[in-house]
């Protein structure tokens, strides 16, 4: 049985909300879970493929399908929060993502010029004891505005820097997978193409979906959805690349 990992957050549902909903029929077994925790399962052999962060992508040995999150502009759930300006102290970073840590690192040594301390961001304290953090995901979403703070989009200091997408994750196969088990690769690879194309159908299914698993607006799910983009062109390959000469510069 092929296995399959998906990002548990909103901004994967319109690739997998019609697999939740059982609109799109599939014998792949699916595991939905925070991206670095999907990061070292398809490391370890334990998925044949999963929507894995684009430094996993970029570090392993794998081939994709292209889909993916990727924003051309914005994102608003990649966000860096400064109380004061950009500067060299201290920037805490969330676990969840390996991508946005890393655009971070890169954006910080190469658009902002600052070497800030990273640490590891304490879920005991308060998010206001520290002078800067990352966040990502819906709870980023969440948190949009923090009193005291800027809230700087990754994605967009990205496109200010190159003009170009930036990929946050896409569909990882192993190479070993591909082998073994291509016939339910290929299959799987239809199948997404399906849900991608059954949720643009679905709209106001897929966001009635995401409002049971954030207390986040209508409004903004919408907003939010229009700024995601899911498959992977010449250009989108494009971002990816240079973020991955740039990541080594």
């Amino acid at each position: 049985m092929l296995k399959v990992g998906f990002v548990d957050y909103i901004n994967t549902l319109p690739l997998s909300a019609a697999f939740r909903l059982n609109q799109v029929k599939t014998e792949a077994e699916l595991t939905y879970a925070i991206p670095t925790t999907l990061n070292s399962l398809l490391s370890d052999g334990k998925l044949d493929m999963s929507l894995v962060s684009s430094v996993a992508y970029l570090d392993g040995d794998y081939t994709y399908l292209p889909y993916g999150i990727i924003a051309h502009k914005n994102i608003l759930s990649v966000n860096l929060y400064i109380r004061d300006e950009l500067s060299d102290g201290v920037i805490a970073l969330t676990h969840h993502s390996a991508s946005s840590i890393s655009l971070l690192k890169l954006l910080c040594s190469q658009f902002w010029k600052i070497k800030p301390r990273f640490i590891p961001l304490d879920r005991t304290k308060e998010l206001t004891e520290y002078p800067s953090f990352l966040l990502i995901g819906d709870e980023a979403l969440e948190k949009r505005h923090i009193l005291g703070y800027r809230t700087i989009d990754l994605a967009t200091s990205w496109h200010q820097m190159t003009g170009l997408p930036f990929v946050f994750a896409l569909f990882a196969v192993r190479k070993q997978s591909l082998e073994r088990k291509k016939e339910e690769v290929e299959t799987f690879h239809q199948e997404l193409q399906t849900s991608l194309s059954w949720a643009q159908r679905n709209n106001d299914l897929v966001q009635t979906l995401a409002q049971k698993m954030t207390p986040l607006p209508r409004e903004l799910i919408q907003q939010y959805y229009d700024l995601c983009k899911f498959h992977l062109g010449e250009r989108e390959y494009e971002g990816l690349t240079t973020f991955a000469a740039m990541r080594h510069e």
